[in-house]
């Protein structure tokens, strides 16, 4: 079966509050960054994160959707390759102060859908 071409990417960035709090990146906390808003702090979990941080996040991001938007391929101008996602791979583009790539990250998570079959 073919299928299209799918990347993967979890948002790590968190302001210093949360990680103090031991708290990491929350829900939604990509939205601004992929749609290129403004970067001054939103909520009290945004305070303390330094603007060029956020600012270099945010680029990264929204080129990359742009990119994808475009070319049906996020890189270009990102610090690394951003893989495509296989069942076998599981490439997860990390974005976060320093981008990484992880392969197979919490696969306890997708042992959830081993058994759903959205396709036949």
């Amino acid at each position: 079966d073919e299928y299209a071409t799918t990347y993967s990417y979890r948002f790590n960035y968190a302001s210093p509050v949360k990680k103090v709090l031991g708290l990491g990146a929350h829900h939604a906390a990509d939205i601004n960054p992929a749609l290129n808003t403004k970067i001054e702090p939103q909520n009290v979990w945004q305070h303390g994160i330094p603007k060029q941080g956020l600012k270099k996040v945010r680029d990264t991001m929204h080129g990359a959707f742009v990119n994808f938007a475009i070319n049906g391929d996020p890189n270009g101008g990102l610090s690394r390759t951003w893989p495509v996602y296989t069942k076998d791979s599981q490439a997860t583009f990390v974005i976060d102060k320093k981008n990484d790539v992880e392969y197979g990250p919490t696969p306890e998570h997708f042992k959830v859908w081993k058994d759903i079959k959205l396709y036949e």
